[in-house]
């Protein structure tokens, strides 16, 4: 099988009331996405091919404050690609002093998209929740990668930036950013076809699976049951510490690095989940860290059971 992340994003103005006169001709665009830490997740230490496809988006999204989109949902958007290609990014880069910073990649869209917002009308330009009417946003996708990138979109690093000329001055530049007002979605796809999973009915009658699959990305999820749990909360017992431990399969994460932490959640009647009652106790008492000497995952809901 195989999991894959798209992005949708808005592109936002830096501020109110922009206007870009004297007949502004564009020159160039490049969008530059800065990395963030630690760069990828994959089954070997350095980056492999990562082909990047870029869309302009069709669809408006909703502002941050408004609206929450999960993993499933998709937008509309143009299916002639602005950028179809392929390279191997870096992901650190080394500054003058020695330190290290994530890298960031630099894409070149084509010139019309930088003209096209140098042609917005002063209505166009007025804030962003006009400019997000007028350019819909991006979409970015990955058809080629044996790894999953971690990029940091809110960064001022990460920015489209439109280099530009008018009958007065060359060299002139606008730069629009992907600020922590900007509305973005990852939409999620995972694959299980040739795999045990899909092979495999799963057992939801007797004590089930003796192996058991979780997966991050809004993947695999894993439903445990434990009969007379409750027996325990009615009695009279006073209950310190009720511990439940995971262990993975030998050698499953040697390929893939395992999660540093697990989430455990309450199922309710109607197949909601809800946070359980220790986790608010912080991680000290909850726990759900790797415990890489015993090869586990540990949490303790002694709240829950009592």
């Amino acid at each position: 099988g195989y999991t894959k992340a798209d992005l949708f994003t808005q592109v936002r103005l830096p501020s109110n009331n922009v206007l870009f006169d004297n007949n502004p001709i564009c020159d160039s665009v490049k969008l530059f996405i800065r990395f963030d830490d630690p760069g990828m997740y994959g089954p070997t230490d350095e980056p492999g091919t990562l082909g990047i496809t870029v869309y302009e988006m069709t669809e408006k999204m909703e502002s941050v404050a408004d609206t929450f989109y999960y993993s499933n949902k998709t937008f509309d958007f143009d299916p002639v690609a602005l950028l179809d290609t392929l390279f191997v990014p870096s992901l650190e880069d080394t500054l003058e002093s020695g330190e290290t910073r994530p890298d960031t990649m630099e894409l070149r869209l084509p010139s019309s998209v930088g003209q096209y917002i140098l042609n917005g009308t002063e209505d166009d330009l007025l804030n962003n929740a006009n400019f997000s009417e007028y350019f819909k946003g991006l979409h970015i996708t990955s058809n080629v990668s044996s790894e999953m990138y971690y990029l940091d979109m809110p960064d001022p690093a990460t920015r489209l930036t439109i280099y530009y000329h008018n009958d007065e001055l060359d060299s002139l530049s606008y730069s629009l950013t992907f600020n922590s007002n900007t509305q973005r979605a990852n939409r999620l796809y995972h694959d299980y076809s040739g795999t045990s999973l899909s092979l495999k009915p799963v057992d939801t009658t007797g004590y089930g699976e003796s192996e058991l699959y979780v997966q991050g990305l809004n993947g695999m999820r894993t439903a445990i049951k434990i009969p007379g749990l409750k027996n325990l909360a009615d009695s009279n017992l006073v209950i310190n510490q009720a511990l439940i431990e995971f262990p993975i399969v030998p050698g499953s994460n040697v390929t893939w690095e395992e999660a540093s932490n697990m989430v455990l959640l309450r199922i309710d009647s109607t197949g909601k989940t809800h946070t359980l009652l220790d986790q608010a106790e912080g991680s000290e008492h909850f726990l759900g860290g790797f415990n890489s000497s015993e090869n586990k995952y540990t949490f303790n809901i002694a709240r829950h059971v009592h």
